[in-house]
């Protein structure tokens, strides 16, 4: 992710309501991200 980031720093990734849920997101460069709705949850259900 983090290496795509770098090649495409213009692009705004539309994230919203993806299911993100239990991803280790700890280094993810997610500046300029649509993250609305997105299910950040730490947890596993």
């Amino acid at each position: 992710w983090n290496q795509w980031r770098r090649e495409n720093p213009n692009l705004e990734p539309d994230l919203s309501e993806a299911n993100l849920r239990g991803a280790d997101l700890s280094r993810a460069d997610l500046r300029r991200v649509n993250l609305i709705k997105a299910d950040l949850n730490v947890g596993y259900s």
